[in-house]
């Protein structure tokens, strides 16, 4: 088993990462593989449903 943990904070290593961390800290002691990915100054947008992924394409990602 693996556990990811989204840090969506601008702040790569603020409050909220100090937090995940704490969580993945204990998780591993019980042999609970983690990862702490941060998102916080990524541009992500929802989708659109403009069903172009079908086709290998996503609107996007231009």
């Amino acid at each position: 088993m693996k556990v990811i943990a989204i840090n969506g904070s601008p702040k790569p290593k603020g409050n909220t990462f100090l937090a995940l961390n704490t969580v993945c800290e204990e998780l591993e002691k019980q042999g609970i593989a983690t990862e702490i990915i941060h998102i916080g100054n990524m541009d992500i947008k929802g989708c659109i449903s403009c069903q172009r992924c079908k086709d290998g394409y996503c609107y996007y990602s231009d």
